[in-house]
């Protein structure tokens, strides 16, 4: 018999990559899980386990808001795609804000923000509007007491089992290139969800020593 309370974990963006991969992964803690969608349609429960489909669109306030009330945690699996307006992302951060969700976890780029000196293998730069809306999106989620989690561009290699969550002011600037892949980021989130080890804080994935 189940002798803590269950928490209701909410994934925005429940039809993208990342956003399948938290669903995917956050049942397995046996809470109740909810997949946000733009469209709901367009999701679909591969997990074998009850997951509740509710529409929430993030540049629609409103349904963003109903979406999250009493939720416990939320999960962004949000994408941003070049074609997007990422203001799309301020969007969210403050329906989060004015819903006081307890916890949120937020993915975001590394070096930008706190972690704007690390040496990344991102190609493509971003522009300074999209730079400055991705801060402050951060900045407010972390006024919320939120955790923000930076990680490289996505590789082709296989998921690891040591990675692991590190404090974004202790990142050695000196390291090069890492490569990580969506389930690592979806598997920390959800740890980091359950933990707050980093709330209100920026941490980073870093590779551990084997």
């Amino acid at each position: 018999m189940r002798s803590e309370p269950l928490v209701k974990i909410a994934v925005l963006g429940a039809t993208g990559r990342l956003g399948q991969l938290l669903v995917t992964f956050a049942v397995d803690t046996g809470h109740d899980i909810f997949a946000l969608a733009r469209t709901p349609g367009r999701y679909i429960n591969a997990t074998g386990r009850t997951v509740t489909v509710v529409q929430a669109d993030a540049t629609d306030p409103a349904s963003l808001t109903a979406a999250i009330a009493g939720i416990d945690v939320v999960l962004n699996g949000l994408g941003v795609s070049r074609k997007e307006d990422p203001a799309v992302l301020m969007h969210a951060a403050d329906a989060f804000l004015a819903a006081q969700v307890p916890v949120v976890i937020w993915p975001g780029r590394l070096g930008t923000g706190a972690t704007s000196d690390v040496p990344t293998s991102f190609i493509l730069k971003l522009t300074e509007a999209e730079l400055s809306i991705r801060e402050k999106a951060e900045d407010l989620v972390r006024s919320g007491g939120g955790t923000v989690i930076h990680t490289d561009k996505f590789g082709r290699g296989v998921a690891g089992k040591n990675r692991a969550l590190v404090p974004a002011e202790g990142l050695h600037r000196g390291l090069s290139q890492w490569r990580f892949q969506r389930e690592d980021l979806a598997i920390l989130m959800i740890n980091e969800s359950l933990a707050q080890q980093f709330a209100g804080r920026t941490a980073a994935v870093a590779e551990l020593d084997s």
